[in-house]
């Protein structure tokens, strides 16, 4: 049985239609406008438009014609005119009727009280005691199609009020095919309050020209839960997509060397990119590679190889390649720690074994009858094995790390995760207590995939060709990178960029976050207070809320929000903190995202995934191309930069994912399908927005392996395994290119503190606060511990990174080889002059000899040593003390508020300042003097 219009009776419907028909004639008659309703329902109210700072008015950008517009003010800025012809623009509401399930009620009528594309929307509504209801909007007569289509968008919007259970409520378009056969082309469930462009690709029997004519027969809103909901609905357009040409200017070449076929994307201009700046890119080798190698052939017949170096003891690789490449052997003084199996789908190796073999400059060569090559070389203590296979038949490349004659320990690198899900593992053997540490990746500079992949908890590696829009895949070019050698250093990737070349400005200042919705002059009198209080310098990371207010887009944008005050608010903000602190602001952007409401909306900039389909980036927008997302920032740098002249750019979203994340697929667009071009694609955009900015730039920690130093500053986000203390790559490949901010602190209690404060020390970063006032004494804790002691190691590497096991101290390679790194008792020494040692262990205390004296470490105790400046949170003459002594200040902590200032002073061999002249907080738990200027 099914509700029409609410239940009128056919009578009843038909009088009320009757009468809105002549109704609509008398109004087109006298020239008069109307609110019809579906329902018989007089029209809902028209509701006033949000306040606005008188700044930023955005009254004055309505359209001319408009007596009032409640359109987004992004529309009204960019004042948007149609990609595609509205089939449906609910005008006019005339004749179209509501079919509903049983016990659901719903109108159907003409509001404004939001508005888009012209002066009225439909307005639906429902109500039902049960769930699983339904409601269908009927046309007048059905809309006929002719000419084949692949898309169907309809532009959507809700109240903020909109309860939770209807936001997973979806919605579909009814479609008759030629055959009278019923489609349901599903827009998905509606998610999200605001406005939101709901976008369909048709399935793949109605986009042939067999299928039509087709009739959209209206609109179905089902799965409805128990209760009430209301939506607006404006403009369903139905089109085909992606057919215009797709052309972008060229950018300057990679300096890499590619082969023949592969595809450099627009990277095909003048000038050269200035990274990758080493020609081994992530190869592990030192500055020269002076020593010779070996290449023996042992089986002919069987096509067995290995490559060695020239001096012993080393690493030797035994190649099998009797039929293909079935399997590497490494080999360290004649003992197999490990076994790389390989495997390659997509195609029939028809092959067999390879026609040619050739041996060139200690270099192995195995050709196939398809033209198809490999080549091994080795580079110090690295087996490279570059694969050039053509065709576009192969679908995935895969390469696994097994063990060899004895078990291996993996070990997971933080920092070292390549932004996946899966991150890459380092395995370790012993041999006669002599570690040997092996590594598998895959070179991403040299990668023609769409995508790396990481499984069996990071013991495999894929390399996966997905087919672009016209089905077709690829050529195959990879670069399989293993490597054997007994100090870890010689065997972790490195990072081919340059230094950032604004870290210094970055290594002084404390990043500070807040999720605390505000006024900004609110904020500004906030830092106000805190500089006060001794805050010092810092970096205010404005979050999206300075570009949008509820579902307007956070990207792209050259104007602030005008409900929080607009460009002269953000502008006063930024200047305001810069002129009155010590503090500077990082505007925050977010390429990675484009909204259909944004000014640079256009559907050619859009990332096509492998079916066609466009990338959606969260429940209001899509993902623009990478090239897009570059050639954007070029354009409007000057604009942005000279408006607001922020201290530094949050450059999230790009930098939170790998960039295979948006590897852009369409056929149309040079490079597609290959994650190099988002690679070179950020890279560049990093490098040009450092050059023409000249303020620094952040991104996320989780591509700090693509983009550290590129970036001048990276955010690490709760997914680093802290303990036990594991920081050698950290330590050594990321903190001499950028620096790194540790998560925000938001712990309120000492012992997560103080856990805290020992992660960070021991892994070089600097100090993140989630900003929350009243500051607190875990913060002040905080910003006293690491400021001073961050300036001198977040730009370099260490001198020494060693172990205890409380009576010697082991390099950090033989402390992972002999699994005395798990106890985390670790000792770092920068330059000639700080050093730091740092508790990591859950149980046991550490007493560490330094100077002459002993100090006890509990866990997560600290204690460092160096030019002007002393940290120290352990026991001393038996005494629990935490203190800090540094040029600006010195301070003290106890969670009792129970200070021995004798031991104090004998720790410090100084006289302390008389207690009156302290600065007290936090009901005495902490106080802080600081000497006159």
């Amino acid at each position: 049985q099914l509700h029409c219009l609410q239940g009128v009776s056919d009578m009843a419907r038909a009088r009320c239609t009757d009468f809105l028909a002549g109704l609509l004639v008398w109004s087109i008659v006298l020239g008069g406008g109307l609110l019809v309703s579906a329902g018989c329902r007089a029209p809902g109210r028209v509701g006033l438009p949000e306040e606005l700072f008188e700044s930023e008015d955005i009254t004055k950008h309505s359209a001319p014609h408009r007596s009032f517009d409640h359109r987004p003010y992004e529309f009204i800025w960019a004042d948007r005119e149609p990609e595609t012809e509205h089939l449906a623009d609910f005008e006019r509401l005339l004749g179209w009727r509501i079919e509903s399930a049983d016990d659901v009620d719903a109108t159907l009528e003409r509001g404004q009280e939001v508005q888009l594309w012209g002066e009225y929307v439909g307005l639906l509504k429902f109500e039902s005691p049960v769930s699983n209801g339904w409601v269908r909007l009927i046309p007048i007569q059905p809309i006929r199609l002719h000419d084949p289509a692949d898309t169907a968008t309809l532009w959507l919007h809700q109240p903020q009020e909109q309860p939770e259970e209807v936001l997973r409520s979806r919605l579909a378009l009814v479609v008759k095919d030629t055959k009278g056969e019923e489609h349901i082309v599903d827009f998905g469930p509606l998610w999200q309050p605001g406005w939101r462009l709901l976008y369909a690709r048709w399935p793949a029997e109605l986009r042939t020209s067999a299928a039509y004519p087709i009739e959209i027969k209206g609109l179905k809103w089902f799965e409805l839960p128990p209760g009430a909901g209301t939506i607006h609905l404006d403009a369903l357009s139905l089109f085909v997509d992606a057919t215009e040409p797709v052309r972008y200017p060229r950018r300057p070449r990679r300096p890499v060397a590619l082969r023949d076929g592969q595809l450099e994307g627009i990277n095909q201009g003048e000038g050269e990119l200035a990274f990758p700046s080493k020609a081994t890119t992530v190869i592990p080798v030192g500055d020269t590679n002076d020593v010779s190698n070996r290449l023996e052939i042992e089986e002919t017949e069987a096509h067995v190889f290995t490559i060695e170096r020239a001096d012993a003891p080393n690493p030797a690789f035994r190649v099998h390649a009797g039929e293909g490449l079935e399997r590497i052997l490494v080999l360290w003084d004649g003992t197999i720690v490990g076994e790389v199996s390989f495997a390659l789908a997509g195609m029939d190796y028809e092959a067999g074994r390879p026609v040619v073999v050739r041996k060139e400059a200690e270099r192995l060569y195995l050709e196939f009858a398809r033209g198809d090559i490999l080549r091994f070389a080795m580079q110090e203590q690295t087996l490279v094995v570059d694969v050039h296979f053509r065709g576009r038949v192969v679908s995935t490349w895969r390469m696994a790390l097994t063990e060899g004659d004895g078990p291996l320990d993996w070990l997971a690198v933080p920092y070292l995760t390549n932004g996946a899900a899966g991150s890459p593992l380092l395995a370790v053997t012993e041999l006669e207590d002599q570690p040997v540490f092996l590594h598998l990746s895959i070179d991403p500079y040299r990668s023609n995939a769409s995508r790396l992949e990481w499984c069996e908890e990071g013991r495999q590696v894929s390399a996966i060709y997905d087919p672009v829009t016209d089905g077709r895949r690829n050529d195959a070019h990879e670069r399989f990178i293993l490597t054997a050698a007994p100090q870890i250093g010689q065997v972790l990737p490195k990072i081919p960029n340059p230094p950032g070349e604004r870290r210094d400005e970055l290594s002084r200042r404390i990043v500070l976050q807040s999720a605390q919705p505000t006024s900004l002059q609110a904020r500004l009198q906030e830092f106000i207070g805190a500089e006060q209080a001794g805050l010092g310098a810092f970096l205010y990371l404005a979050g999206e809320e300075i570009w949008r207010q509820q579902d307007e887009s956070r990207s792209f944008r050259k104007r602030a929000n005008p409900h929080a005050g607009g460009d002269s608010v953000l502008k006063e903000f930024i200047r305001g903190v810069a002129e009155r602190t010590e503090g500077r602001v990082a505007l925050y952007t977010h390429p990675a995202e484009l909204s259909p409401l944004n000014a640079a909306w256009s559907r050619n900039a859009l990332l096509l995934q492998s079916d066609a389909t466009w990338r959606p980036a969260g429940p209001w927008a899509f993902t623009p191309r990478p090239v897009f997302s570059l050639l954007w920032w070029l354009d409007h740098l000057d604009t942005v930069h000279e408006r607001f002249a922020p201290g530094a750019y949050w450059m999230d979203g790009i930098t939170a994912d790998p960039p295979w994340a948006f590897t852009d697929y369409d056929r149309r667009v040079t490079g597609a399908g290959t994650f190099s071009q988002a690679l070179f694609a950020f890279g560049d955009l990093f490098d040009s927005l450092s050059n023409g900015t000249a303020v620094p730039l952040l991104g996320d920690a989780r591509t700090v392996q693509f983009y550290g130093g590129l970036l001048d500053g990276v955010l690490t986000r709760e997914h680093i395994a802290w303990r036990p203390y594991n920081p050698y790559h950290k330590l050594h490949r990321i903190q001499p290119l950028t620096v790194t901010y540790g998560p925000p602190l938001t712990a309120r209690d000492n012992e997560k503190t103080s856990a805290y404060i020992a992660n960070q020390l021991a892994y070089g970063n600097a100090l993140a606060l989630a900003w929350a006032i009243p500051m607190d004494v875990q913060q002040w804790r905080a910003i006293y511990t690491m400021r001073p002691l961050q300036e001198l190691y977040t730009t370099s590497s260490p001198s020494r990174l060693m172990y205890s096991d409380g009576d010697q101290y082991l390099r950090a390679s033989e402390a992972l080889g002999s699994g005395l790194w798990q106890r985390s008792w670790l000792y770092t020494q920068y330059g000639d002059d700080l050093e730091l040692w740092v508790n990591g262990h859950a149980e046991e205390p550490w007493t560490v000899q330094a100077g002459g004296r002993s100090y006890r470490l509990p866990p997560s105790g600290w204690l460092a040593r160096g030019p002007d400046v002393f940290a120290f949170s352990g026991v001393f003459d038996e005494v629990r003390v935490e203190v800090v002594r540094s040029a600006q200040a010195l301070f003290v902590f106890d969670e009792d508020g129970e200070f021995d200032w004798d031991v104090l002073a004998t720790l410090l061999d100084d006289e302390l300042p008389p207690v009156d002249q302290w600065e007290w907080m936090a009901e005495d738990q902490a106080a802080v003097w600081r000497p006159e200027p």
